[in-house]
């Protein structure tokens, strides 16, 4: 579950998620499958799937933790070792995404937006995390791929041309 919210992977029905047994006593959860960042796709509703507590709402940090701890069992320890996990796999996946996006211009606005979305997940899952985040240039610039460099580039040549 903390790696659909930190993806914001609204599409995760229960369907999505599988048992693996080895044995009759022994069933561990299988690997992750059908997981998609939704909010990268403005036409779709970026809401989950399925329901904590009744709603259909977007949990933070605290929040699930707190759910973790009290209905599942987890530790802290359990919690702050997902998170750090998930905190690097998308850190070594950004690279990826960032090259695919220069390797396929169609995939370049859906693919920023994927970025986008994994920053503020990022975020969203942290302990700390009480309301979704909204900056969204600071892991673009960081990755070279703001717009807003790019226009402000133009913005000075065509100022430099009108003055020569």
């Amino acid at each position: 579950m903390l790696l659909n919210y930190a993806l914001h992977n609204g599409d995760a029905h229960l369907k999505n998620f599988a048992l693996v047994y080895s044995d009759y006593n022994d069933a561990v959860l299988a690997p992750v499958y059908d997981v998609v960042t939704t909010s990268a796709y403005p036409h779709l509703e970026d809401k989950p799937a399925l329901t904590l507590h009744g709603k259909k709402a977007c949990w933070m940090g605290k929040q699930l933790r707190q759910l973790a701890t009290t209905r599942l069992s987890l530790t802290s320890r359990d919690l702050d070792e997902a998170e750090s996990n998930i905190h690097h796999a998308i850190d070594q996946i950004l690279p990826l995404v960032s090259n695919m996006i220069e390797r396929f211009p169609y995939f370049r606005e859906t693919g920023k937006r994927m970025l986008i979305e994994w920053d503020k997940g990022k975020q969203d899952i942290a302990l700390s995390a009480k309301k979704r985040v909204s900056s969204e240039t600071t892991v673009l610039e960081e990755m070279t791929l703001s717009d807003v460099k790019v226009q402000k580039r133009k913005m000075h040549l065509t100022q430099t041309r009108h003055l020569k």
